[in-house]
């Protein structure tokens, strides 16, 4: 019966392979062979929660079976819990004789949760016993990102001369290598190589992703946008892809395509009620609140209690002056079962409006409900310092949260001024074909879009050695508090979640704003104008404490900091931070990044 199982899910008939399982499981709950095959089931559905507990206990039944480990630690890590599957998997991996793809399994859960060494020290394990492909394509990415892209381009193509790999294989072999050569600042070589590996055969969509950056590193932003279409082909209900696509769309000003991929994909999936609900927010983002209107009735149409539905259209209500109805449409959004973002979007409704007890009720709320949503901190912050609670010092403490730390030269540097000479040369080619795009908070300047850390900058690369550390050094400086939401999540490490490079003009600012998927948040400066060197305007300063315009003038910044070149400013993602507008021809140019628990 096992094996007819197996044969189902491997010709993609996962249904009947459930309903061959259910009498096994029902007479034999523990049986490890049945609890694995419900647990890879699970597993193709993305339906993570259920293949996790499947999968445990087979292998409590069955312990150190690396069969199971290996789907258990992809499902771990497609909750974002890459650490415990490292913990799960490492002491098998580690043994003699392991097999590769529980290493490079293993290896792939430390890269996720920062552990680099020793997913390095597994890769060359697993690439040691029959030059595994998969293996040297794992590792020719962390030698690319630390720094030793020349390692990792002869890596490739020794496994790519005379490979008798699967076509498949060979092509992510020829992108990896694609992927190398532009780490080296070999644009040209690089992008042929992604080419061709995709006319080979068909990649995955990180694959794709990849090509499309460079494409718009290199300023071809036609093929790129053409690409993101054919992704869309596949798969219409992606929506990070429509937004880059959007995103890419309004940055060079074509308006009659805008947003018209939400309409195209709506046709092919009449029923997906988040493309709708995804084109009206962009469409607030636009400030076009009758058009984003249109949008949430639809999504409505599809559901007519989405609370994300309704709170975009109460959004919309409000921006066009309906408070009633916008105040109607929220107390709606929280008839169904809690949702976060319903909270935390009635919440800020109220606290807008000064109905501030009711507005700290459902922040709280909110928090509770996800401990970890910045935007919910954010919101509890401001609804505590309206009511004159002894909480919001808490909460938000300016001069023992946010820290400021002047970093030394990196290596190969005897001056800090000097380095950041280079450092900002080095950037302003990358800010040349940069553009503005409409979900970051920049005004007046432009933003990197690819990550700028481990990405083939040599003096990015150079500095994060001092970013790290003081990093570590803020991490480890917290005190003990499990009720705080910076303090609590304090662990034994760390992981980036993101980096950019940001460049400022005349008049160019950042809007105050928050970091929904970070922890830590920060802020290094490469060149500052010379007007910042007035401490009473305070032209081009770091603000902390003033929330985003919607609020109105109510709150003020409780701490500014003044830019040096060198300076590193650290500080909880929940917390609000904007820059004061500059008058000055120089530009100003930073390097930001967001730090998460591994």
């Amino acid at each position: 019966m096992l094996r007819a199982c197996m044969a189902a899910i491997n010709a993609g008939r996962d249904t009947d392979a459930e309903s061959q399982l259910a009498p096994l499981l029902a007479a034999r709950p523990t049986h490890p062979g049945a609890l694995y095959l419900s647990g890879m089931i699970a597993s193709m559905r993305q339906d993570w929660r259920v293949a996790e507990d499947r999968l445990r206990r087979a292998l409590k039944n069955a312990p150190a079976q690396p069969r199971i480990l290996l789907p258990l630690s992809q499902a771990l890590r497609a909750q974002g819990r890459a650490a415990e599957a490292a913990a799960l998997c490492r002491p098998l991996a580690a043994a003699k004789g392991a097999a590769s793809a529980l290493r490079i399994e293993c290896a792939l859960a430390m890269e996720e949760s920062g552990d680099i060494q020793r997913a390095l020290r597994l890769y060359r394990l697993a690439w040691g016993r029959g030059a595994d492909p998969a293996a040297a394509l794992g590792l020719a990415r962390l030698l690319s990102s630390g720094g030793r892209a020349s390692e990792a381009e002869a890596l490739l193509r020794q496994t790519l001369t005379g490979s008798t790999a699967d076509i498949a294989i060979q092509a992510r072999l020829e992108h990896q290598l694609g992927v190398t050569l532009k780490m080296q600042q070999r644009w040209d070589a690089a992008i042929g190589r992604m080419c061709a590996a995709a006319a080979r055969a068909p990649l995955d969509r990180h694959s794709s992703l990849e090509r499309a950056s460079l494409l718009r590193q290199m300023s071809r932003q036609e093929e790129a946008i053409s690409l993101y279409e054919k992704l869309l082909e596949k798969n219409p209900l992606d929506l990070d892809v429509h937004l880059l696509l959007n995103e890419l769309q309004h940055s060079l000003g074509e308006a009659p395509t805008l947003l018209a991929s939400y309409d195209a994909a709506l046709r092919r999936a009449p029923g997906a009620t988040q493309l709708p609900l995804a084109k009206g927010r962009l469409l607030l983002k636009l400030a076009r609140p009758e058009e984003a209107k249109l949008a949430f009735a639809t999504a409505l149409e599809l559901s007519t209690a989405h609370p994300g539905a309704l709170a975009g259209m109460a959004r919309a209500l409000e921006l066009t002056g309906d408070l009633s109805g916008a105040d109607a449409a929220h107390a709606k959004s929280l008839s169904a079962p809690q949702n976060g973002d319903a909270l935390e979007a009635y919440a800020s409704f109220l606290l807008r409006h000064e109905d501030v007890a009711r507005a700290r009720e459902l922040a709280e709320a909110a928090v509770r409900l996800r401990p970890a949503s910045q935007g919910a901190w954010a919101l509890l912050g401001l609804c505590l310092r309206r009511c004159g609670s002894a909480r919001a010092d808490w909460l938000n403490d300016y001069q023992r949260h946010v820290r400021i730390f002047d970093l030394a030269p990196p290596d190969g540097y005897g001056d800090m001024a000097v380095f950041n000479r280079d450092l900002a040369a080095g950037l302003e080619q990358l800010h040349a074909a940069g553009h503005t795009y409409l979900t970051q908070t920049l005004r007046g300047g432009t933003q990197t879009h690819e990550e700028i850390f481990y990405n083939g900058h040599g003096l990015v690369d150079r500095l994060l050695p001092r970013v790290t550390e003081a990093v570590r050094t803020y991490i480890e400086e917290m005190a003990g508090d499990p009720s705080h939401p910076l303090l609590s999540r304090r662990g034994r490490g760390f992981r980036y979640a993101g980096s950019w490079s940001s460049q400022l003009g005349d008049q160019g600012f950042h809007v105050n704003h928050i970091h929904q998927r970070g922890w830590i948040s920060s802020c290094y400066y490469v060149a500052v104008p010379s007007v910042a060197e007035d401490a009473a305007a305070r032209q081009g300063w770091l603000k902390f404490g003033e929330p985003s315009e919607d609020f109105g003038p109510r709150f003020t910044p409780c701490r500014s900091i003044q830019p040096l070149p060198g300076r590193l400013v650290l500080f909880p993602s929940y917390m609000w931070h904007g820059t004061i507008a500059f008058h000055a021809p120089q530009k100003r140019t930073t390097i930001a990044f967001d730090a998460i628990p591994a």
